[in-house]
């Protein structure tokens, strides 16, 4: 059950990133007859983006890319960047895609149950993953921060990235769960 919870919370991540604007492609494009068709999922948001080129290398070595191409799955997604992923040192980053189950850990840490758009965060909330460890997030005046399980604090750049089957938010930190044996 826990690994099909973490296949539906990856898919909603992907789609949720290709909608917002301004990042990826737009919310809705024409087919080869004309026809306008409908939002992508949050995997094909992630593929189309070059900036979520290191998530998706992730997502595949973590075979977590069908989860988010499920378009009836409804999920938030906090998606880092390239350069978030580049801020890990590159061995650490390396064991880490060398791992499935560690990384399919830290990946659905970065992803929440239903789609929560921006204008329903609450200033001050805590969330539980799909991962199982909880996220703190704060709303003010000068943006939006995530505080994950370690105390690091990450900054939402872009929000409402719309998808099929979710919405994500960009931010600029990989998001790493509490450490065994931290409260």
């Amino acid at each position: 059950m826990h690994r099909k919870l973490l296949q539906l919370t990856g898919m909603a991540m992907l789609m949720a990133a290709v909608a917002v604007g301004g990042v990826g492609v737009g919310s809705v494009a024409a087919d080869e007859g004309g026809k306008k068709s409908t939002q992508p999922t949050i995997a094909e948001v992630v593929a189309e983006d070059e900036e979520f080129s290191t998530l998706l290398t992730a997502l595949e070595a973590a075979d977590l890319v069908e989860v988010f191409e499920d378009p009836k799955a409804k999920y938030t997604v906090f998606a880092p960047t390239n350069d978030a992923f580049a801020e890990i040192p590159e061995a650490d980053l390396q064991a880490l895609l060398d791992d499935p189950e560690a990384l399919s850990e830290v990946l659905t840490y970065h992803v929440v149950e239903g789609k929560i758009p921006s204008k329903k965060l609450d200033p001050e909330q805590s969330v539980e993953t799909l991962q199982g460890g909880e996220i703190q997030i704060e709303v003010g005046d000068d943006g939006a921060t995530i505080t994950d399980g370690q105390g690091r604090e990450a900054t939402i750049v872009v929000t409402d990235v719309k998808a099929k089957n979710g919405v994500i938010h960009v931010i600029d930190l990989v998001l790493l769960p509490a450490a065994d044996g931290d409260a």
